[in-house]
C-alpha cells in the first residue's frame, strides 16, 4: 500500500530558491545603488573597457603560460607559448615593434627548448626565427636594441648547438667593437648592454678554453678570456666597483680553473684589496656605494680558502673559512621567491642597468 508522504518530508523537494543580489553592487562596483541615488532612477554606467589588440594579446601570452623548468608541463606550456607567438605572426598589418618581438620571442622559446633535449624542434627554426628578428631591428634604428640581445642568442645556438665557437666569439667582437665605437654619439648604447655583450664574450670564451683544456700546451683561449675581462674592468669607470669585483672573481676561478698557480697569489691578492677599499667609508656618505653581492663575497672566500689549502697555509685557510662559515651563518643565500617569481636579495647590491647573466662559473671543489 502507498504511503503518502506529508509535506514536512516531501521526497522531491523543491530547489530552494537563489538570492537576490544587488545588481548595481555585484555586477556594477562603480554604480551609485538604488537606495542611495534618491534623485534618479537610472544606474551609473560603468566605466568602459577598451578593446585588447590580438596582437597585445597574443605577445603577452608567453609570460603568463610558462611554466618553471622544472615543472611536468614545462614542455607543453612552451609548445603554447610559441604557438601563440606563431598565431601573432599571422595576424595582418602587424607593427614592425610587435613583429620583432614575436621573433624574438620564438627564437629565446626555441633556444630554451634545445636547452631540454626533447625533440619536436629543429635548429633550423631557430636560425629563422633569428634571422627575421635581426633584420627588422638593423633595418629600424628605433629597435636597434634588440640587436645585442638577438646577437648573444646567435652566438649561443652556434656555440652550444653547431659546434661553431669561432664564430660566436668573432660575432660578439664584432658587435662590441661597433657599440664600443657609437659610446659618445646620439645612439651610444647604455652601458648595461655593453657588459652583458662583455659577459656573453667571456662566457664563449670560457666554454672554448673548456674544449682546448686537453691539448698538451694547455687553453690558449684562457688569455683571451682575461683580455676581455680587463677590457670589460676599463670600460666599467675608474675606481672600485661592483663591476671590477665581480670580473676579479671571475679571472681567479678561471685562473685556478686552469691550473695556473702562479699567477693566483697576485690575482687572489689583488681582489681581496679591491674588496676591501669598496667596503671603506665613503668619502661623500651622502653617496653611499651599494653593498656588495653576499654571492660575490662567498665566492671570494671559497677560492681564497681553496688556494691556500691547495698551497699548504693551513692557517691562513682556517682564518678565511671562519669568516665564510660566519657570513653562511647569517643566511644571507637563503632567499625566498617573492609573487614575481623573483628571488628576494638575488640583486640587492647591483648597480642600475647591470643585469644577471649566464656566465661559465666550474666547480672547483675537485681541485
Amino acid at each position: 500500500m502507498a504511503v503518502r508522504a506529508s509535506d514536512s518530508e516531501d521526497l522531491n523537494p523543491r530547489p530552494t530558491k537563489r538570492l537576490r543580489h544587488d545588481f548595481a553592487e555585484s555586477a556594477f562596483p562603480h554604480a551609485t545603488p538604488c537606495h542611495e541615488n534618491q534623485g534618479s532612477a537610472t544606474l551609473t554606467s560603468p566605466p568602459s573597457l577598451r578593446r585588447l589588440h590580438p596582437a597585445a594579446l597574443l605577445l603577452s601570452l608567453p609570460v603568463l603560460l610558462l611554466h618553471p623548468k622544472d615543472h611536468k608541463m614545462y614542455l607543453q606550456s612552451l609548445a603554447l607559448a610559441r604557438h601563440a607567438l606563431k598565431q601573432c605572426l599571422t595576424l595582418p598589418s602587424l607593427e614592425p615593434a610587435e613583429e620583432c618581438r614575436a621573433w624574438t620571442g620564438l627564437a629565446e622559446l626555441g633556444m630554451m627548448w634545445l636547452e631540454t633535449g626533447a625533440e619536436g624542434l629543429g635548429i633550423g627554426e631557430v636560425e629563422l626565427a633569428l634571422t627575421k628578428a635581426l633584420g627588422i631591428s638593423q633595418k629600424y634604428p628605433a629597435l636597434r636594441l634588440y640587436t645585442p640581445h638577438l646577437t648573444i642568442l646567435s652566438a649561443r645556438l652556434a656555440q652550444q648547438y653547431q659546434g661553431n665557437s669561432k664564430y660566436a666569439t668573432q660575432t660578439l667582437r664584432r658587435i662590441l667593437n661597433s657599440l664600443e665605437g657609437s659610446a659618445h654619439t646620439s645612439t651610444s648604447t647604455p652601458s648595461h648592454i655593453i657588459l652583458t655583450l662583455y659577459l656573453e664574450l667571456i662566457h664563449s670564451l670560457a666554454l672554448t678554453a673548456e674544449d682546448e683544456a686537453s691539448t698538451a700546451s694547455g687553453p690558449p683561449s684562457l688569455g683571451k678570456c682575461l683580455a676581455a675581462l680587463n677590457a670589460m674592468v676599463q670600460g666599467a669607470g675608474v675606481g672600485p666597483n661592483l663591476v671590477e669585483l665581480l670580473c676579479l672573481v671571475i679571472k681567479l676561478q678561471l685562473l685556478i680553473r686552469y691550473g695556473v698557480w702562479t699567477a693566483v697569489p697576485g690575482a687572489l691578492g689583488e681582489a681581496e684589496k679591491a674588496f676591501n677599499e669598496y667596503d671603506a667609508p665613503p668619502s661623500d656618505p651622502a653617496f653611499p656605494s651599494p653593498p656588495v653581492p653576499p654571492t660575490l663575497r662567498t665566492h671570494l672566500l671559497i677560492l681564497s680558502v681553496l688556494f691556500h689549502t691547495y698551497a699548504g697555509d693551513a692557517q691562513v685557510a682556517t682564518d678565511r673559512l671562519r669568516v665564510l662559515h660566519a657570513l653562511l651563518d647569517t643566511g644571507v643565500l637563503e632567499l625566498k621567491a617573492n609573487k614575481a617569481g623573483v628571488e628576494e636579495g638575488a640583486l640587492e647590491g647591483w648597480a642600475d642597468g647591470v643585469i644577471e647573466v649566464s656566465l661559465l662559473l666550474h666547480n672547483l671543489y675537485n681541485k
